[in-house]
């Protein structure tokens, strides 16, 4: 059974403040954008019963694969992983929850050159990251619940500056991983909950002024970490819990006037605080208790 977080998530990408289930991938794109308001990780909760989406090659038009990816399919086809392929046959989505997928399998993954979204699972770790460096196209990277990937393996991501969606949440990266982050300009939604991320490595992200979507709950951070986020004009999801925030830090919020959604639940945040919240950003959501 897939872990279930101990508090509100963000969507990692465009949409909605509010999460929202994702429709079960189709077996056939017809190319739409995968970043749409449902990417939430309530995909995540369900993937186990994730068919692998792959009938015949000639069905969904594989036959134009190059031998390589056909290969490739075929592995993890037989570890039972989920994947999308669109009208050309390119795999364009691979989800490896709860499969048998190991590090070792991922060489295979480099030959899927039209890959965009790549959800990790809880098997793969830092080793089975560095095959993927090479894959341009990819926009999300979902790598939440596996908590043997370390440091090492979001090094191996530093290149991809493409990205725009990256979950690390209950991994066991620091402050060192957001050093690997800093030049994805075109970050969107950043998930660090769970993790050992402190107020330095705040100061890796601040110039990611694209990011619309930042969580950062259960993590190490204090007041003199949030000075670090005034820079961030573009969030519209913020969510603390479960950190050692108090009202003092809330001034350095006040810049981010776009928020829909901030989580201070479990924080040492007063009700004078959401007060001062709710003064400073009226229409948004804010999670206190």
């Amino acid at each position: 059974m897939q872990r279930q977080p101990a508090h509100e998530s963000v969507p990692l990408l465009l949409g909605g403040p509010g999460p929202i289930d994702l429709p079960r991938p189709r077996a056939l794109s017809t190319g739409t954008s995968l970043l749409h308001p449902d990417m939430d990780r309530r995909f995540m909760n369900r993937i186990n019963t994730v068919v692998v989406l792959i009938a015949t090659l000639a069905g969904l038009g594989l036959a134009g694969c190059n031998n390589r990816q056909q290969d490739a399919i075929a592995v993890f086809k037989s570890r039972n992983a989920g994947m999308v392929v669109d009208e050309k046959g390119d795999v364009t989505e691979l989800s490896l929850f709860n499969t048998r997928t190991t590090d070792a399998d991922m060489v295979h993954a480099r030959h899927f050159t039209k890959l965009n979204t790549l959800y990790v699972g809880s098997e793969i770790g830092d080793n089975g990251l560095s095959h993927i460096k090479g894959l341009t196209n990819l926009k999300l990277i979902d790598c939440t619940f596996n908590t043997i990937i370390t440091d090492a393996g979001v090094a191996h991501l530093q290149g991809l500056v493409q990205l725009e969606g990256i979950s690390l949440e209950d991994t066991q990266v620091t402050d060192k991983a957001l050093e690997y982050l800093k030049q994805m300009k075109s970050l969107q939604g950043l998930t660090l909950a769970d993790t050992g991320i402190t107020d330095v490595g705040l100061t890796h992200i601040r110039d990611l002024t694209k990011l619309e979507r930042l969580g950062l709950s259960t993590t190490n951070i204090t007041d003199d970490g949030l000075a670090h986020l005034n820079g961030l004009v573009n969030l519209i999801g913020l969510t603390m819990a479960s950190t050692n925030i108090t009202d003092e830090g809330l001034k350095h919020l006040e810049p981010l006037k776009k928020l829909q959604v901030l989580d201070v639940s479990k924080t040492k945040v007063t009700e004078e605080g959401v007060a001062y919240l709710k003064k400073t950003f009226p229409g948004c959501r804010i999670n206190f208790r």
